[in-house]
């Protein structure tokens, strides 16, 4: 659909990183843990993760750090914290942030009488399950139509920037359908060796980058044409891996040069100005 498409494009210059995949908006490179054949989302996992990126790049070439309700926690977020990473991170319903005026609430109780579409702001520190975070975040939490409830946590100035920066998560569950279901079947792997699933998360990474630079080799800067039901004929990522199985085929030589080529540079709104 439409947002699928627009976050295709945004992926390979933008930085907004997610859980267990680490993507740097300079390099684009992504670095993955695996444990059993699993994704490791431990805290300890994602600090250490992390401190591998970290080892490779500066933290500065990370825009924002984009995570689920998964991933959160006091001793995470403090990490973050003392290492510069900006991040907006969702949080659980059920959660409770100690105010500046010494009370602690539950944000189900905060939010009680909150209505649809409206916007709350808070300061404090968040309680996790080892104690409460060292430095206060602010927190900005939204009513969705469907009654359910989006509450950010980030350690930048502005909360109410965050809830908006959160949906790009959308490109991330994107990019996840793309190396599973959608697109290359990861999952049906039966490789259970940690060592060779990194070396094929690597082969996976590297055909969904040609599959999007095939898709910008045909499109250009044109968007992709939609149905008369308002959503877009393929996907960014369909459009690419379609061409490049194609070519693979038939004309070898053009799917090296979408590869190899200078790829024109789509238009693309920076998130500091969002």
């Amino acid at each position: 659909d439409d947002r699928r498409e627009r976050n295709n494009n945004r992926r390979s210059q933008h930085g907004p990183v997610s859980g267990g995949d680490i993507i740097s908006e300079q390099r684009g490179a992504i670095i993955s843990e695996t444990r059993g054949g699993f994704i490791g989302i431990g805290t300890d996992q994602r600090i250490a993760l992390m401190q591998r990126y970290l080892a490779l790049f500066p933290a500065a070439s990370i825009e924002l750090l984009l995570a689920d309700r998964e991933f959160i926690g006091a001793q995470w977020m403090d990490f973050l914290n003392e290492n510069n990473i900006p991040f907006a991170i969702r949080l659980k319903e059920d959660m409770t942030l100690n105010l500046a005026n010494g009370t602690t609430w539950s944000f189900r109780t905060l939010l009680r009488r909150k209505r649809v579409g409206g916007t709350a702001i808070w300061e404090g520190r968040l309680n996790g399950t080892t104690g409460a975070t060292s430095q206060p975040l602010r927190i900005a939490a939204k009513r969705l139509a469907d009654k359910q409830v989006l509450i950010v946590a980030t350690n930048q100035p502005e909360a109410r920037q965050a809830l908006n920066l959160y949906r790009r998560r959308w490109g991330i569950e994107c990019l996840f359908g793309d190396a599973k279901t959608r697109g290359l079947n990861l999952e049906d792997t039966r490789i259970k060796n940690p060592r060779k699933l990194d070396c094929l998360l690597v082969v996976v990474t590297l055909a969904i980058i040609w599959a999007y630079r095939c898709a910008t080799r045909v499109m250009g800067m044109k968007a992709i044409p939609r149905k008369t039901h308002g959503r877009r004929q393929k996907s960014w990522f369909r459009l690419g891996f379609d061409s490049l199985r194609q070519w693979i085929i038939n004309d070898q030589p053009k799917a090296a040069s979408a590869w190899s080529d200078a790829a024109p540079i789509r238009l693309l709104i920076p998130l500091h100005s969002r």
